[in-house]
């Protein structure tokens, strides 16, 4: 005993196939939604001070609070005139650049990577690292499905 089946008209399949495969090749739809998700993120991270991603910023010295308040600046960690939280939670970020299946997210501002990693001065801490965009494996896992949704064309 057998069964015979025949597949029928195979044209809808294989153009699904080809967009998938331009989607594959071209993701920059699904970039802009992964930006968008990344600034939100960092957003967040500046509003918990740290928390959103792992360990808490160490907080201002007093002499920088100080300094801060006599500016006229807020004393929150990493917010003197806002351009640092801008260039990551501004759309599109400072640093926005895609090349097919690969793009790139982040700040150009100097001082960025002086907060983000710490400072050290006459072999002491200086500024403690304050991470701003850390990738984190529930966001590997958010990334991964907005560009496989937009790569099976469910979304985007």
């Amino acid at each position: 005993m057998s069964v015979t089946i025949t597949v029928g008209d195979t044209k809808p399949a294989q153009r699904k196939f080809e967009r998938m495969k331009r989607r594959v090749q071209v993701p920059d739809r699904a970039w802009k939604r992964v930006g968008i998700y990344l600034s939100r993120e960092v957003n967040r991270q500046f509003s918990t001070r740290g928390a959103q991603f792992g360990t808490p910023w160490k907080p201002l010295a007093i002499s920088t609070k100080i300094e801060k308040r006599r500016l006229g600046f807020t004393p929150a960690p990493l917010v003197r005139t806002g351009r640092l939280k801008r260039g990551f939670t501004s759309r599109p970020m400072d640093i926005y650049e895609t090349r097919g299946a690969v793009a790139k997210f982040g700040s150009s501002y100097k001082i960025a990577a002086y907060q983000h990693h710490g400072t050290r001065r006459n072999g002491r801490q200086h500024i403690p690292a304050r991470p701003i965009l850390k990738v984190t494996p529930v966001m590997r896992r958010e990334i991964r499905d907005i560009l496989e949704r937009y790569i099976v064309g469910d979304a985007v």
